[in-house]
C-alpha cells in the first residue's frame, strides 16, 4: 500500500494529475520509500521497507541503495536507515 502524504496516497495524486506531463511515477515511488523509512523506529530490512512503502522488494532494494550511494542512509545491524 503506498504511503499518505500531504497530497494523499501516490495513487491518489497519480489519478488526479495521470493526463499531465509533470509527473514523475517513479519519483514519487521513491518518495514512498523514503517516507516509509522515515517512519520507521530503528533500521529496518528491505522486506519492511517494500511492505509499508507498497513496492515490490526489488524496487524497494534498488531504491534504498540508492539513497545509501548517496549517502542518506545507511546498512545498519542487518537493516537500513536513513541519515539526518
Amino acid at each position: 500500500m503506498p504511503v499518505n502524504s500531504a497530497a494523499g496516497t501516490t495513487d491518489e495524486v497519480l489519478g488526479s494529475v495521470h493526463d499531465r506531463n509533470e509527473y514523475v511515477e517513479s519519483f514519487a515511488k521513491g518518495l514512498d520509500v523514503l517516507s516509509a523509512m522515515s517512519g520507521m523506529s530503528g533500521p529496518a530490512t528491505i522486506s519492511e521497507i517494500a511492505a509499508k512503502s507498497g513496492q515490490g522488494r526489488a524496487s524497494a532494494r534498488r531504491y534504498v541503495l540508492t539513497l545509501v550511494r548517496l549517502g542518506h542512509a545507511e546498512q545498519k545491524d542487518h537493516g537500513y536507515r536513513l541519515l539526518p
